[in-house]
């Protein structure tokens, strides 16, 4: 293998992994602890650490015009996605709610082609089609006894889905104004960052947390703040279509992962199992040759 598709795909590999043990930090503090102070604590590490990356990394220049797409991408994401997230992580469990939050690339494609003229091709059609077929068979899931939960449940990670997909879809837009996609990223964490402290600040949420819920989040925030500049060194180093596929194995790693980690708490029938797969697959295809040229 080439030396330089090798290192994007080392970096590529290791923020998927990142993102999902992100995810495991959320799914080990969450019980007994509100999504909205999870989200909060997770951001605010994530704020502190991504501007201090751009500080010692990028050459920083304030301009809010070129910001404005990942100034409204942060509206929705990640706070807003991060707090349905979260939610669904909650009440359903991380294994259900990773592969339907992780088919989120199937909205900023049906977005791309709605409002950007883009067009999908069949071998991408037959992706969305796996996703779709994937996402149902694991939201048919009923559990058993522990592992059990409400259907009505799914609509969290769905509504995850839609967020994180609306707003990647504005971030692909407005990447070519910014000086590095670190700004962006900054930008995009800034916004949602502010947005939810109004929020605890307005609604005079408290943040009463006990010393594992505040360690758990820290972690997920901290694990997620390596995962983002790790995903734009692969980019950096290495060519879309490679690394683009590498990010859909999160849920994956989130499986392989609560497997040793919550074995007994978590679901690991085969309707999760192969209607994950079933949309790592989809998603694969449609990142990778859903376009046509």
């Amino acid at each position: 293998m080439d030396p330089v598709v090798l290192l994007s795909v080392i970096f590529g590999t290791t923020s998927v992994f990142f993102y999902a043990l992100s995810a495991i930090f959320i799914r080990a503090g969450i019980r007994d602890a509100s999504p909205v102070a999870a989200m909060f604590v997770s951001l605010s590490v994530n704020l502190v650490a991504l501007w201090i990356v751009v500080f010692a990394f990028t050459d920083f220049r304030v301009d809010l015009w070129r910001w404005r797409y990942f100034i409204l991408a942060g509206l929705m994401a990640p706070g807003l996605g991060r707090l349905f997230n979260y939610a669904g992580i909650d009440r359903l469990g991380v294994n259900v709610n990773a592969p339907i939050v992780y088919s989120n690339p199937l909205v900023s494609v049906a977005g791309a082609i709605v409002f950007l003229g883009e067009q999908l091709s069949a071998v991408g059609l037959v992706g969305g089609v796996l996703v779709i077929a994937g996402g149902a068979y694991v939201g048919s899931e009923r559990g058993d006894g522990s592992t059990s939960f409400d259907r009505r449940h799914l609509v969290f990670p769905v509504i995850a889905a839609l967020v994180y997909g609306l707003s990647h879809l504005l971030r692909k837009v407005g990447i070519d104004l910014v000086q590095s996609p670190l700004i962006a990223s900054a930008v995009t964490i800034t916004t949602s960052w502010l947005l939810a402290a109004g929020y605890v600040l307005g609604s005079g949420l408290e943040i009463d947390l006990n010393r594992r819920q505040w360690l758990s989040f820290s972690m997920s925030g901290l694990a997620s703040s390596v995962a983002i500049p790790m995903l734009y060194l692969a980019f950096e180093v290495g060519l879309v279509v490679v690394v683009s596929p590498l990010m859909n194995l999160a849920p994956l790693f989130v499986i392989a992962i609560s497997f040793f980690v919550f074995r007994e708490e978590e679901l690991f029938s085969h309707r999760v199992v192969l209607g994950t797969i079933t949309i790592v697959c989809g998603i694969t295809l449609l990142t990778a040759f859903g376009s046509v040229s």
